[in-house]
């Protein structure tokens, strides 16, 4: 992305139009979804992001990373205190970080495995983002972050216009059709013919 200012030269301080960001992080997360892999600016650095367990190994390959060293996932200080196990005073501290003082950082902290947000992820992916019971999580990494790692609906909100919807499908008639969650039901699962 090339950003201009009125006297034609370029500046990493510049503003970035909202709407050119929404578009730009709308993009990035469709090629996310769809198994590739995107760079992404933070507050501090760039990050090399992929969600499935594919794109994740190619990340690993192209940094010529050993998977002894887990990446770690990105989050939010509400996904953090749905995942990490720690006391309350620890999540009011994360809670203050983010929201008191606006810090970029990573929690590392024993986790909840069996909590159903983990259950729709790659085993993989959840591998490669822990290590001897603790997960690594960057919150608050800036715009690209901070406005899209939101809620799972319904596992953590049951609010579905603030929450990310896990969709479940199925293939009828050549179509594909969402048949979990509400309100985004199309249609009733059908049991295949040869079950």
């Amino acid at each position: 992305m090339s950003l201009v200012r009125k006297s034609g030269t370029a500046g990493t301080a510049d503003p970035v139009p909202a709407e050119m960001l929404q578009r730009d992080v709308s993009e990035m997360m469709d090629v996310v979804a769809g198994g590739g892999i995107a760079i992404i600016p933070l507050d501090l650095t760039y990050a090399i992001v992929g969600h499935r367990a594919d794109a994740v190994r190619r990340i690993f390959a192209a940094k010529n990373r050993s998977f002894d060293k887990p990446c770690g996932m990105f989050g939010s200080w509400r996904i953090s205190q749905e995942l990490h196990d720690v006391s309350d005073e620890k999540h009011a501290i994360v809670r203050s970080l983010v929201e008191d003082e606006g810090l970029p950082f990573s929690v590392v902290a024993p986790f909840r495995s069996e909590h159903p947000l983990l259950a729709s992820m790659d085993p993989d992916v959840i591998r490669n983002s822990s290590l001897a019971g603790t997960m690594d999580m960057v919150i608050n990494g800036g715009y690209w972050l901070t406005n899209h790692a939101g809620l799972a609906y319904p596992a953590q909100t049951p609010d579905p216009g603030i929450g990310q919807a896990h969709l479940f499908f199925q293939i009828q008639g050549n179509v594909h059709r969402i048949i979990q969650p509400a309100p985004y039901i199309e249609t009733q699962f059908k049991l295949p013919p040869w079950m």
